[in-house]
């Protein structure tokens, strides 16, 4: 589950979010500008955070009439977009490679709703500057707006304290650096997928998969339940064919283990980067709610009912 103010509530749109954001994680791409460093940032929202407001307009009070702010004249409401309002405080838990400079600020801005939506982009199932979470970011406190905040990824909860941890063994661990044969750098891996960093087994996984290894022994691979069963899930679902990794998925899935195969499902039915992985997610969990008792759990039941399933 990912440290928001939604888990009082019991919506799995931030552990979808956070799932996807983690797997998607590129410690190899510079944050923008080169100047910026990654930031370990909580952010707490304003309870207004996500409401919408007319940024250019207001009602008049004597006649009830939308009018221009500035010119005061009327204006017919199809006219006047409402804005999203974003706003809160930040504070510092970590600077990457530097020490922290300002450690606590606010942050405010409008945005438009975004229109004639094709796909899901990971604000518009959850923003943390509306929900809240701790994010690892691209970040400059002289920025404004939104700009302040750059290439921000939602971290799950409880693997805070595992980042630095992992962007420091990303510099130098050869695994994940050019040069390594290809038999050697699967082995280095798969070491990796079991290791204790949960972020670093995500990040193991997926260059495993895309390398065209033999996926690793799936019980020996989420061993440790600490959320990295929700990634394996999401990208399993996203870079493969997994119809036929099935059986020992669905074997395992008990429990917490059934919840984290839901969360993951859930992260590729919305985010996934084909049709077809968001297709083959909707089977899995279809195969998972036969399953029984697994509909049962409160969590996996929000996630089948968000989707239509429940």
């Amino acid at each position: 589950m990912s440290d928001t103010q939604e888990q009082s509530s019991g919506s799995p749109f931030p552990d979808a979010r956070a799932i996807r954001d983690m797997a998607e994680l590129r410690f190899d791409v510079p944050p923008d500008s080169g100047a910026r460093p990654w930031s370990l940032i909580r952010i707490t929202p304003e309870p207004h955070s996500g409401s919408a407001t007319f940024a250019d307009a207001m009602i008049e009070g004597e006649t009830g009439r939308l009018v221009d702010v500035h010119t005061l004249q009327p204006i017919p409401p199809e006219q006047t977009k409402p804005r999203i309002i974003k706003e809160g405080s930040w504070q510092m838990i970590e600077e990457l490679g530097k020490a922290a400079g300002v450690t606590s600020g606010e942050y405010s801005w409008l945005e438009l709703p975004r229109e004639r939506i094709r796909r899901l982009a990971p604000d518009d199932l959850y923003s943390p500057f509306v929900g809240g979470g701790i994010i690892l970011c691209a970040f400059d406190v002289a920025a404004e707006g939104p700009a302040q905040f750059q290439s921000v990824y939602l971290v799950p909860q409880g693997w805070a304290p595992h980042v630095k941890a992992a962007w420091e063994q990303f510099q130098s661990e050869p695994a994940f650096l050019p040069g390594l044969l290809r038999e050697e750098k699967t082995r280095r891996l798969a070491g990796l997928i079991t290791g204790p960093n949960p972020i670093v087994a995500t990040l193991a996984f997926r260059d495993f998969i895309r390398a065209g290894a033999d996926e690793p022994n799936w019980s020996t691979a989420t061993a440790q339940r600490d959320g990295r069963e929700a990634e394996f899930t999401y990208l399993l679902l996203d870079l493969t064919d997994p119809a036929e990794r099935w059986r020992e998925l669905l074997e395992n899935a008990g429990g917490e283990s059934a919840r984290a195969v839901a969360a993951g499902a859930l992260a590729a039915a919305m985010f996934g980067n084909s049709g077809a992985a968001q297709a083959q997610a909707r089977e899995l969990l279809n195969a998972l709610r036969e399953k029984p008792g697994a509909d049962a759990d409160p969590f996996v039941g929000q996630v089948l009912k968000v989707l239509g399933m429940g």
